[in-house]
C-alpha cells in the first residue's frame, strides 16, 4: 500500500521514510476510531501526512557541495573574474542609454529575445522596438567614437 506512494522518494530514504510510518501506525493504532470507512483509509492518511512532512523537510534542506571539490576539479577563477570585468564594463557603456533602451539592447543582446517577444515583455510594438533599438546602438556607436 505504501509502495506507490514511495515511488517519488529516493531508494535510500525509502527505508527510513517506512520505519517512519510504520512506528506512526503502530503508536496511533489504539486511537483508530471506527467510522464506517475501511481501515487502510487511515492508514493512507498517516502515509499522506508523513510523505508530506518527508517533502517539506527535505525541500528545506540545501544540498551543498565542498568547496575544496570545486577547486580540485575545475578553476574558474579567472573566467568568474573576466566575467564580472565584462559585466561591469557593458553596464558601465549602458548607463548612457535611457532605461527604455538599455532594457531592449539587454533583452535583444543579453537574454537573446526577438524584437516581438520584447514588445510583448514591454508592452509596445515590434516596430517600436526596432526603432529604439536602432536608436540605442546608434547612441552608443557615437559615445564609443567620441575622443574623450
Amino acid at each position: 500500500m505504501c509502495a506507490r506512494y514511495l515511488r517519488s522518494v529516493g531508494h535510500g530514504e525509502i527505508e527510513d521514510l517506512s520505519q517512519e510510518i510504520i512506528s506512526a501506525i503502530a503508536l496511533s493504532v489504539c486511537r483508530y476510531n471506527d467510522r464506517g470507512r475501511p481501515f487502510s483509509c487511515w492508514v493512507d492518511s498517516i502515509v499522506r501526512r508523513r510523505l508530506a512532512d518527508h517533502f517539506r523537510r527535505s525541500s528545506r534542506q540545501v544540498e551543498t557541495i565542498p568547496l575544496s571539490w570545486v577547486s580540485d576539479q575545475v578553476d574558474l577563477t579567472a573566467e568568474f573574474e573576466d566575467e564580472i570585468v565584462n559585466n561591469v564594463v557593458i553596464n558601465d557603456i549602458l548607463s548612457i542609454l535611457p532605461i527604455a533602451q538599455r532594457r531592449i539592447i539587454q533583452l535583444s543582446y543579453i537574454s537573446d529575445l526577438s524584437p516581438s517577444e520584447i514588445a510583448h515583455l514591454m508592452g509596445r510594438s515590434t516596430n517600436s522596438i526596432r526603432v529604439s533599438k536602432h536608436r540605442a546602438i546608434k547612441r552608443l556607436k557615437t559615445a564609443c567614437l567620441e575622443p574623450d
